[in-house]
Order: structure tokens, then sequence, then C-alpha cells
């Protein structure tokens, strides 16, 4: 998968996507139709009659024509039976697989009668012939009921029976709900059969648009999304079983699966709404739990827990049938308790570092007098612990409010404020013994 294909599903909103998957011999119309059921003239390149332009495997993806909250998927791929290289007919089969694999709707398109070489690749085989194209009474046979005739089993034991039993039982094992469609020719110019994307409406048969019309609309209309273990899958979604299909195709060890495809979907879906969530979560918490700081601890912790809780609730609501064991949802509430313990430390810290900040401004003018000594005459402790009271309540009153370190700071001051508070009596006695020995 190219770096940009992943760049352009992964900024996709999250939304159900009907895939629409173009298959078929080369040079033979079928980027043509691939560009018709995305309503674009033009995109993926047409070749012309001796040359295969659609290489390796390519997509579409928009906005669905006719569903709304969804997107619409039309994958093309290098035509079938370009043998450019000896390894060309493994890649056909590829291709073939991923298509099938990857899509909800798989378009088959061949030019004139179907061909044994080409239909087989889908485990079918089967051929025109005059006497199918009327019932037993009758009546002209539709398309679909067509198909189903050559579909069914013949009577025999041959090799050539059995093998053709088995493809038709595959097909309608494999292909449950199936159609034929038959669409004209655009024209009869061959100028414009080698400029199609370049033709403009009047120069295509009526009957043509009108088919094609009918055929594009009947697949928008079908309000069929891809689908896996009966769970729609999304943008995120798919591209985490495209990715899986890839690997497991061009693995010679492994095999595709439904449960292998929908395990790895789940993984990616879950691990997106995990990254998502983890993502909502600090967002908030800049906005709701950061700018507050330093406050009480119960309050920061509450702000925390309210975060953490839409976070887990939100997450439950997105894979919650995903994560059916809740192997996510724990995941993702250890993640969220670790960051809660850090935010706590955070606003600890900042409420230290603020009350620090406070209780070192109030005691400023303290200290500028204990540094000139004026506290050092008699009566100069009773001067200091009145003035060094008011230092208390000015830090009480400027602190308030300001966080789990706010006694903290203060038990700390009081400790080096009672070695100050000791030193200045101490000094305060011997002045006053000294005076009375003068006297």
């Amino acid at each position: 998968i190219s770096p940009e294909a992943e760049r352009i599903i992964s900024n996709l909103q999250p939304r159900s996507v009907d895939v629409v998957a173009v298959v078929g011999p080369m040079r033979k119309g079928k980027s043509h139709f691939a560009n018709l059921l995305c309503k674009r003239k033009s995109g993926f390149p047409l070749g012309d009659e001796m040359e295969s332009k659609t290489k390796d495997f390519w997509f579409w993806i928009g906005p669905h024509p006719v569903q709304t909250n969804r997107y619409l998927m039309v994958v093309d791929t290098e035509g079938l039976g370009d043998y450019s290289d000896e390894e060309q007919n493994e890649k056909d089969m590829k291709y073939l697989v991923l298509a099938t694999l990857l899509s909800n709707h798989l378009v088959f398109n061949l030019q004139g009668n179907p061909d044994h070489s080409f239909v087989s690749q889908l485990r079918y085989s089967w051929k025109l012939k005059e006497k199918y194209t009327s019932s037993p009474n009758g009546r002209r046979l539709t398309p679909d009921e067509f198909l189903e005739v050559m579909l069914e089993r013949k009577d025999g034991h041959t090799k050539a029976i059995r093998s053709h039993n088995e493809m038709t039982d595959a097909v309608k094992t494999f292909f449950p709900k199936r159609h034929l469609r038959l669409i004209p020719a655009p024209s009869i110019d061959s100028d414009i059969l080698s400029n199609l994307d370049k033709a403009g409406d009047n120069a295509l048969q009526t009957d043509y648009k009108d088919t094609v019309d009918n055929f594009t609309r009947e697949i928008w209309n079908s309000g069929q999304v891809k689908r896996v273990n009966g769970d729609d899958i999304r943008t995120t979604g798919l591209l985490h079983i495209l990715r899986y299909y890839v690997n497991a195709i061009n693995d010679p060890n492994s095999l595709p699966s439904v449960l292998g495809a929908y395990e790895a979907m789940a993984e990616g879906e879950c691990s997106r709404a995990f990254e998502e969530q983890m993502k909502a979560f600090q967002e908030s918490a800049e906005k709701t739990v950061k700018p507050l700081m330093p406050t009480d601890e119960e309050t920061c912790n509450r702000r925390i827990q309210t975060a953490a809780e839409s976070a887990v609730s939100k997450l439950s609501a997105d894979v919650g049938k995903w994560d059916k064991v809740g192997t996510w949802k724990r995941r993702l509430q250890g993640k969220l308790e670790t960051e809660r313990l850090a935010l706590l430390k955070l606003n600890s810290d900042k409420s230290k570092d603020l009350c620090e900040a406070i209780i070192k401004e109030v005691d400023r003018p303290v200290r500028q007098k204990v540094g000139k000594g004026v506290y050092n005459r008699i009566g100069g402790f009773n001067t200091y612990v009145r003035e060094v009271d008011a230092v208390y309540s000015a830090y009480r009153q400027k602190a308030s409010g300001k966080g789990p370190a706010v006694e903290k700071v203060l038990e700390t001051f009081r400790v080096t404020e009672t070695t100050r508070r000791n030193t200045i009596k101490d000094t305060d006695s011997k002045l006053v013994e000294e005076d009375r020995r003068v006297k």
C-alpha cells in the first residue's frame, strides 16, 4: 500500500464505505465503468484496444453520490490477461482476490460473450448458447434469469461436468447476490470508443446512456456498505483490513480469512479509538484542568476524573462491540490513571512553586531587616514577632486555595523561621542582660 493511499484514507472521517471493485479483461472498458461509478468522465486512465493503461491496484474515494454520511470507494485493477511478464498470471489472481475480498460490490466487466478463460477466474464457467435466450414457455429470459440458467448444475460424472458443477456451486456460494446486466456499446464509431473519457454525451448512443445510468444508480441506491462479520466497516477499519489482505495475499504461507480481516479491523479500530480518546482527554486537560492549576487536590482530581470518564465512555460507545472483553477499555483506563497521577503531581509542583514564591515575597521586608540588623536591639524580638506574625497572616491570605502545597511550604518556612526567631530572641536577651550589668 503506497504511503499516499494510506494518508488519503487515514485523513477521512470515520464513516461507512460502499466499496465497488471493477475487474475484468484488459482493454474492455473496465476503467471507463470505474469512472462512471465515480460520476467522473476521467480519472482512471483509459487505454485503447492495443494497450492496457491501468497497472496495479488503484482506488478513488469520495462522498457517496446518493447516500448521506458515507463514502464511495471505486477500485480499478490491472486488466486480467495483461501478460507483460511471466509473473503476470499470478498478479492477476492476486488483484482479483484482493478486489473480491475488499469490495461489497464486485463488477466483472466482459465485452461480448462471457469467455471461459476469464470467467473461470471467478470459479465458474459458462457459455452463451442461443437456446438459453428464452424460457421453456417461450418467454424471453431476463439477464438475471439467464445467469441462473448458466449456473445450473449438469447431470453426469465426466471430468468436464464435475468441473462445471464445482465452479457453479462455488459462484453460488461465494456470490449469493448476483446479477447480470447487458450494456450496449457506447458507439459504433471507433474514434469515439478510443476516447470515451473525452466524448460528449451527444456522441454516445441513447440506449447505452440509459442502461449505464440505470446500472450505476442500481449500485448507488443499493444501500449496501462493506461489512465484515456483520459489522459495517468505516474508513479507518477499511485501511486495516486492506493492510491485512495485502499482507496475507503476498505471504505464500498465509491464507486470508474473514476472521483474520475482522480481527485486524477490530484491532485497528480499537487502536484508533484509543488514540482519539487519549488525545481528547489531553485536550480536555489543557482546557479544564491545567488553566486552574494550582488548585486544591480534590478539585483537580474531580476535573481529571470527569475528562477520563468521558474518554472511557466514548471509547466504549465507539468500539465496544469490537472490544468485547474490554482489553482496550482497560488499557485506556490504565493510561488515564498514569495521566491522572502525572497531572496531580504537576498541580502539586505548581502549588509548591507558587507558594514558595508567595512566602518569599511576604517575608522579604523581614529578611531585609534581619540582614540590616534592625532587630538586634533591646525590644527587637517583640518587634520581630509582631512583624513575622503579619508575614504568616499575609501568606495564608495570598496562598489560600493555591493547592496542596500551602501547608507544606508553610511548615518548611516555619522551620527556618523558628531558627531565625531563636537567634533574634537570644540576641535580644543578651542585650537586656548587658544593659542590666551596665546599670
